[in-house]
């Protein structure tokens, strides 16, 4: 009978923590699962520890677009690499028992991704490394500043240490993003064309820059002199869906020696034909730099000078952005009029091209708002 009543207690305690902590209830609505990034509980991209391993090997789809539509020939493998580079912080360990574990995506692509110099599989090519102490330098800490109590996400694309695929002219790209079916426990992001001014349609966050040097590029990568200077970018990008197809928007707020000619956006057709990655099967993709929105889409976004130290707070209304994008021939498919268009994924990146330089940002309070 003693044993009998200190189960139930258990068992009413295990009632008492899943009923007593709403925070991590699942939501309702629209938004961030961690809106603010105040429990800053962060993951690598992949479900499965050992994803894309010998005991594990990864799923090659079909592609989305065929070659003359798209940027890239559709990949075809490989489907094994040698280690998973899986990875998590501030990860709550009761979570899953007792309520839905929820987290941020990071994504640590080494471009060419789908070639045996990885370690790693794509969107894991590289292992995480402590900020400075490996290409892709990632943390998630509070205490940033002094007096700072808050969490801010730091991004430390570091080209000078030696990149595996160097032969191949490598682009890194390191990013934090949430996604409605990995992570933010099925709760889209936003939506356009609203149906309810409640409804996110904005995203608001601060970015600050710490460090950066412009890289050297690889020979023959700038199709000039090895001396030529490389790039490093930072920026935001988000994902929609119409037609049953991604369509991911990149808009550039940091782009030092890498430039589109003046008042012009880009496009691209993209595969990604890997089941297990929630980026699958790739996107039709559009393209701006900050500089350029105001006299392309009558909406300005506050580009970042490059001043080290600069912190901005941003609200970026991503209705006019891809309005904008469609508006201009961007996507292959124009937007519909369809209300409540999902905003499935949102995230910030560094990305860069060269060796022997770097780039270190970090973003905090991160939130979609109507």
């Amino acid at each position: 009978m003693r044993s009998n009543r200190f189960t139930a207690l258990g068992l009413l305690a295990g009632l008492a923590v899943f009923f007593l902590l709403p925070r991590y209830a699942h939501p309702q609505g629209y938004g961030f699962a961690d809106p603010g990034f105040t429990r800053a509980s962060v993951r690598t991209s992949y479900n499965a520890p050992n994803e894309g391993t010998a005991t594990n090997p990864l799923t090659i789809t079909g592609c989305l677009w065929n070659a003359s539509q798209s940027i890239t020939q559709c990949p075809t493998g490989p489907a094994v690499y040698s280690q998973s580079n899986w990875w998590r912080q501030n990860w709550d360990n009761l979570c899953g028992a007792y309520y839905p574990c929820s987290w941020w995506q990071l994504l640590m692509n080494n471009e060419p991704a789908f070639d045996s110099c990885n370690p790693g599989p794509p969107d894991a090519s590289l292992p995480r490394a402590e900020p400075g102490s490996g290409i892709m330098g990632f943390t998630a800490i509070t205490g940033s500043l002094v007096g700072e109590s808050f969490y801010r996400a730091h991004m430390v694309l570091n080209l000078y240490h030696p990149n595996p695929c160097q032969s191949k002219a490598p682009i890194p790209f390191l990013s934090i993003a949430a996604n409605r079916d990995r992570g933010n426990l099925g709760k889209t992001p936003g939506v356009l064309n609203r149906l309810s001014k409640t409804d996110p349609s904005k995203v608001r966050f601060t970015a600050r820059l710490w460090d950066l040097v412009l890289p050297t590029c690889y020979p023959g990568q700038c199709g000039t002199p090895q001396t030529t200077k490389g790039g490093v970018d930072f920026g935001l990008w988000a994902v929609a869906e119409w037609g049953g197809v991604p369509r991911m928007l990149f808009v550039d707020l940091l782009h030092p020696n890498r430039e589109y000619p003046s008042g012009i956006a880009g496009f691209a057709e993209w595969n990604w034909p890997i089941a297990e990655d929630f980026l699958a099967p790739g996107a039709d993709l559009a393209f701006f730099e900050a500089e350029d929105t105001a006299a392309l889409c009558g909406y300005s976004v506050p580009a970042m000078s490059g001043a080290i130290g600069q912190e901005i707070t941003y609200t970026i209304n991503l209705q006019k952005l891809f309005e904008c994008a469609s508006n201009l021939g961007l996507f292959r498919n124009p937007m519909p009029n369809t209300p409540n268009i999902p905003i499935t994924t949102v995230g910030w990146k560094n990305e860069g091209y060269g060796h022997d330089g770097a780039i270190w940002t970090s973003v905090h309070g991160m939130e979609m708002i109507p």
